[in-house]
This record gives C-alpha cells, structure tokens and sequence, in this order.
C-alpha cells in the first residue's frame, strides 16, 4: 500500500510558482496530469471528497486514489491508496462513511466499499460474483442501491457466479444474436445479461435484487447513476428503462418506478414515445423531475425539464420555451429550484430554475463538468475547465441562485498547479464568421505560444465529431488544442451548422444533408483565415475524428488546398455503416434508410468523391471501434492507395473509438505531428 499523503494547498502552490520553468504543453506532460472526477459535497457542507486519477506512461496503466478536499481551500488529504482503483465516492447522508466501488485483494468483480472521512481501512460490503457499479445511498445511511447485470432466469448469486465461469471457460464463444443492440461501442452485449438494480445493507452485506426475474431492465448502453435515484423515504427507486421488444431499431426509454417492498412497478413516461431519463426525487419526496425529450429516435433532440407531481400523478414541463438541452437536474435542499447544465455558445454554464415556473436563470458561466450544492445553499463545489486549463475543484460563495455568481471561486485542490504553472500557452479567442448562407458560426482559435503576427503561420482546421457537439470551452486529453498550438500551427475549432449549444433549429439544420453546410462552414473559417494576413496558404492542415473524420474525406473530394489531413475513425461510406451499433436510427440523421431513397442516402457519403482524392491522408482506427466499424478505416485507407495519393494507416488493435492507453496516445501524436510535419511543417516563417 502506498503511502497516505496530506498537503497544505497555499504552500505548494507557492512553491510550484517559484519552481516553474515556462515551456510548451507536450504530450507526456498531458497525460501526466492529474484527472478530477466529479466533486461530492459531504452533508455538512465541509469536505469534499473526489476521485483522483493518475497515468503511468512507463508502465502503460492508470491508477485511482479518493483525496478528501477542505471546501475552505486550506488542506487536501489522501484517503485511499490500495493500487486498485478507487472509483464513484459517496457520502452518506449521515457524514460517516464515504461509499466507492473497487477491486482489491480477491475481487473479481468491483464490489461496495465503506472508509470513515476520517482515514483507516476501508471494508468491503457484501460481495456479488456480477460486480458492482453506480452507487446512491438511502437516506438512512444504513443501505445502498447499485447496477449489476445479471442472468435474469438464475436465482441466487452462486448460480450467477457459475454461469459467469461456465461462459468464461467454455470452448466455444460464439453468440447466437435476435436484437438489433448486440454491442456498443467497444463491448459486446449478446450474452442475454440485463442490468438490474440491488440493495445493500451496510451492517450485514446482504443483497437484494429488486428486479429479481425481470427479462427487462435498467438501460444497460451506459451504467450510471444518472440512471437512478432512490426516493427519500426510501420506499422507492426510480429508473431509466427501455421497454421496447427491440430497443436498438426503436429506442425509447421511459421513467419506471419500483417499490423496495415488494418490487411492484410502474411506469411512469408510457405517454411519450420519445425518450425520458435522468429521474431525481424531491428531497420532500412529493416531486420526481426528469429529462422529457419528444422526438423519437434522434440523440441530440433537445431534452427539456420536467417535473412529476407524485401526489396529483401529473406532471410540467418546466423548460418548454427554453431553447437550450438541460442536462443533470439536481434538486435545491428547500424543493423551491432545480440546477442544472446546458450548453449554450461553446461553453456548458450552470443555470437554475424555479420549480413554481418562470425562465432559467445563469447561476455559474464558463464550462462546468459537474456540481454539489450544500444544504444551506450557500456553497457551491464545481469541477471547471478551460481551453488552457485542466479540470478545477473550487468553490462558490452564493448570496442565491437567481443571479450569476460574481464572486471569485476559491480552488479547493492544487494536484495540477505545478504544471500549469510551468507551461507557455497560447492565447485564446473567439470569433463568428459568415458561414453556409451567410448565417453566422462561431469558431475558436488557439494561437503557438510564440505566435507574431508578423510572419506566416500553418493553419490546422480541427473538426470535431458527432455531427451533434461542439468545441467547447474545456480542456481535452485526446484533441488537446494547446498541444497542437505548441508544435507551431494555428488551431481553429469550428462549430458548423448541426452544432450544439446554439438551439435545436442550429442542431437539426443539417439533419439529411451531412457533409454539405459542415464544408461551407469549414471552409469559410479557412477563407477569414487567410484574410488575416498571418496564414500561410501553402501551409494548411485539417484533422478530425469520427464525424470529424467523415469531414476530412468529405473535404478531400471537395478540394486539393490542403496539404494533409488526418482522419481519425471516420466514416468513409454510409451505406456500410449499417454495420454500426446504430443501425436503427441512422435515417434520422441522413433523413432515410438507404432502401428508401438510395440517391439522397449516398449523396452524403464521402466515398462518392473518390475521383477527385488528392490530399496526403493519416488514416486512424482501432479494432475496438463498434461506432464506426474498422473497416471503414481501411476501406478509405485502400482508396487512397489505390488511387495513387500518398496514404498512411495507423492501426490500434487494442483501443476503440477513442485512444486511452497512455503509450498508444503517445505514439498517436507522433504519428500526427509527423504526417502534417512532412507536408506543412509548422512554426512561424
């Protein structure tokens, strides 16, 4: 076990400001930074409590330790140090204990572990052979609810520890498959589990299933504890459920309740066909808010806020005329308001709104990760970020929530000071240019940090996923800008028309179009660009990944001025994208299966202008990649090739839609910077 650590924060911010020697943000400095999960308040308003992640590029491997934080600012302390990963701390509602979920000695799966804010032993809390995730306590401090999937048709934990070793140890690993969602992202979900929700008692480590033999359960995409939360008088749970026969052709899942005493349920949202998540009780228990989207199908559809009345079995909607995607609905301790996020022109601000009605109001602006409000709703704990800076652990003092906080917040940690302390940065700006039709588009700029306007720069075009994101104003540990600003070139992020953050209409505007007002926005940042004076034209650059990559093919059918382009997991032919783990909803996007009018389908696929390809192209995949399918990475690889333009693949077969493991991102960059380097090196001439 590692040592416990306990630090004064004012005196090592002092002398990492002293010890800071200004230099450029590099790759290995990235990935050694500490990453800051999510903030949790302890009841009285005191401590916090965060989930502290550390990288090891020697050893290729990450470790995760709970660092309990003062909310004065004055003091940090270690509280965990086991090698496992420490993961999703929670206090009680009584301040006694912190819950988390870790693997340690004789763990096959992530079990329920208890620690006393005040150090010592953490000690297990009953043991399920499925594992444990996504923890909330019950008000009375004596249970805790979890997701764990299990085999629906097996009784008791023996038989699902059994099957687990059976299917693991089996010969044979093939799936027979009948639904449309039989994997996501990079794992497999055909092996007929469901995610189910469990009680644990504290004192005795006993479990319950509280949806013992049900064949559905809670929705499985992507465990969380945003998928659940128990009722104050801990009589019921609610959750987020996809009651469809086939859930991956017609999603939609709905809010369904569950009563700890005999596991009866209800459901709640069956009136809407679209999709209701993220359930919050009341701290009264008379009200249940929740997330109300309306259009079936469409991921990015803006969600808006409602509230169910729990005595009356009516429900409002509280953000209607809102033109914003509230997201993490949080309750204030008097009933009287509800918090939450939204993004809104490249940032994700905090906002607040009354429950009784009336406009949402701008609490906390700049990108806020995540949130805790004290009881007293005094005090206000966010992790922010910035485009030049790493996540933040600070604190507000509020006088309400009705105006925008102005007081200046106080940092509660110092893990990255050092750090930052010792970087040259470049500076940052924001602009809005004429896009498609002359409608205007936002777009951020990150400058070298030894930018002068005085000589000629590369420009590198960064185009982000989704279509449905944005470049926003946080910071990155994949596509970091400054990291790409520091080898010498001007980065530009464009938010193009399908973005969000500037109202559904800005979101839905390039639905059955895709590659076509993306390229005119693209193209226009390019063109204000150069009208600068500063750019160099023969020195221009563009790099993207997923939808962001589709760009980067679609761009090179288009047009031949730039001199590289680096094309992370993009989708390349759309009509084989049916292999996807989407497949069901992808006429949403291009406004029809391609059955149904193949000519408007694939007028929108990249592969169609492979006559005209003539940019020197990196092309990126992992074999993990179940988004977007390797193989059309190596079917836009194998155009290039045979087309004759230069070409270069580099091929993960251990990551997935993203590069996570430390040495694989290293050599990531090396392999980016070195592709534009040979075409348009970079730094100012």
């Amino acid at each position: 076990m590692r040592a416990l650590s306990s630090v004064c924060l004012f005196g090592l911010s002092v002398v990492a400001l002293l010890a800071a020697d200004p230099r450029p943000l590099t790759v290995d400095e990235l990935w050694s930074l500490k990453r800051l999960g999510p903030p949790a308040l302890s009841p009285d308003g005191r401590s916090v409590v965060v989930e502290v992640t550390s990288f090891d590029m020697t050893e290729n491997e990450s470790d995760s330790d709970l660092w309990l934080l003062s909310a004065d600012g004055t003091r940090q302390r270690q509280l965990t140090a086991h090698k496992a990963k420490d993961s999703g701390p929670a206090w009680s509602p009584d301040g006694r204990w912190i819950a988390f979920t870790s693997k340690r000695e004789g763990d096959d799966q992530p079990q329920v572990y208890l620690i006393s804010p005040e150090g010592g032993e953490a000690r297990r809390v009953g043991k399920i052979s499925t594992g444990v995730s996504s923890i909330r306590w019950f008000t009375d401090s004596k249970r805790l609810a979890f997701l764990s999937a299990v085999w629906p048709d097996l009784k008791t934990d023996e038989e699902q520890g059994k099957r687990a070793k059976s299917r693991a140890d089996a010969k044979v690993k093939a799936f027979a498959i009948e639904s449309t969602h039989y994997r996501y992202w990079d794992r497999w979900m055909a092996d007929d589990r469901v995610t189910h929700l469990f009680t644990v008692d504290t004192e005795t480590g006993a479990t319950r299933d509280l949806l013992a033999g049900w064949t559905n359960g809670v929705r499985a995409l992507e465990p969380s504890a945003d998928l659940y939360d128990v009722a104050p008088d801990g009589n019921e749970l609610a959750f987020v459920a996809d009651l469809g026969p086939d859930p991956g052709r017609s999603p939609n899942t709905d809010i369904v309740t569950v009563s700890v005493a005999d596991g009866s349920r209800q459901v709640l949202t069956a009136d809407n066909p679209a999709h209701d998540t993220s359930p919050r009780y009341s701290p009264d228990g008379r009200s249940l808010a929740w997330l109300r989207r309306v259009k079936p199908r469409f991921y990015a559809e803006r969600p808006r806020l409602a509230v169910w009345d729990r005595t009356a079995l009516t429900h409002r909607v509280l953000t209607e005329g809102w033109d914003r995607s509230p997201s993490a609905p949080t309750w204030t301790a008097d009933n009287a308001r509800l918090l939450f996020t939204a993004e809104d022109r490249g940032r994700v601000p905090l906002w607040s709104i009354a429950v009784q009605g009336g406009a949402p109001n701008l609490v906390a602006n700049g990108t806020v990760g995540s949130f805790e409000l004290s009881r007293d709703q005094t005090i206000l704990v966010t992790s922010q970020s910035t485009l030049s800076q790493p996540t933040r652990i600070q604190a507000y003092r509020l006088t309400g929530l009705d105006v925008e906080v102005r007081s200046s917040p106080v940092s509660l940690e110092s893990f990255n000071n050092g750090a930052v302390a010792s970087w040259t940065l470049g500076v940052v700006s924001q602009t809005n240019i004429a896009g498609w039709n002359g409608e205007p588009v936002q777009s951020w700029i990150v400058h070298p940090p030894d930018f002068d306007p005085s000589k000629k720069w590369p420009l590198l075009q960064m185009v982000h996923g989704g279509p449905h994101g944005a470049w926003n104003d946080e910071f990155h540990h994949r596509w970091n800008s400054q990291v790409l600003a520091a080898k010498g070139y001007v980065v530009v992020g464009v938010n193009f028309h399908g973005s969000t953050g500037w109202g559904q209409a800005f979101v839905e505007s390039s639905l059955g179009r895709y590659g076509e007002k993306e390229f005119a926005d693209v193209e226009a940042m390019t063109d204000a660009m150069l009208a600068r004076g500063y750019i160099d034209a023969e020195r221009l650059v563009a790099a993207g990944g997923s939808f962001g990559g589709y760009m980067m093919a679609v761009i090179n059918g288009r047009t031949n001025r730039y001199k590289a382009h680096v094309c992370h997991a993009g989708v390349y032919n759309w009509e084989s994208m049916l292999a996807s783990d989407f497949p069901g909803t992808l006429n949403e996007s291009l406004g029809v299966f391609p059955w149904e009018d193949r000519e408007r389908y694939l007028r929108q696929s990249a592969h169609l202008g492979a006559a005209q390809f003539s940019t020197p192209t990196l092309v990126v995949h992992g074999e993990l990649d179940y988004r977007v399918p390797v193989s059309q990475g190596f079917e836009y690889f194998n155009t290039l090739r045979v087309r004759g333009v230069p070409a270069r693949l580099l091929y993960f077969p251990d990551e997935n839609h993203w590069v996570l493991k430390p040495q694989n991102a290293r050599l990531w960059h090396e392999e980016f910077f070195g592709w534009l380097a040979r075409y348009a090196p970079g730094g100012g001439k």
